[in-house]
């Protein structure tokens, strides 16, 4: 999946969060959310790694940080194709 869409999926999660928990969100509900699923997402495994890797930056650093990790590695790959290797990534 392209990156953009990936970042994409980042930020409509924190916003799902955001909206749906209000005043009792906190930094570590997207990853929560993810988490109750993921076993049963099929998501190719380089997408699957840039989400996670993005939604744990959320969880543990908040939401500022996941946004720049997200756009350190659009500028990184300059939409070009990435690979978990490429990004110094890990498979889940």
């Amino acid at each position: 999946m392209p990156l953009r869409f990936v970042a994409e999926m980042v930020a409509d999660r924190y916003a799902a969060c955001v909206a749906y928990n209000k005043d009792e969100y906190t930094k570590g509900d997207a990853w929560a959310y993810y988490q109750r699923a993921r076993d049963v997402i099929i998501m190719h495994k380089d997408t699957k790694a840039v989400l996670e890797k993005a939604l744990t930056i959320m969880a543990n650093e908040g939401e500022d940080a996941a946004f720049k990790y997200m756009k350190e590695i659009l500028k990184t790959t300059k939409g070009t194709d990435y690979s978990i290797e490429s990004l110094g990534l890990k498979e889940s």
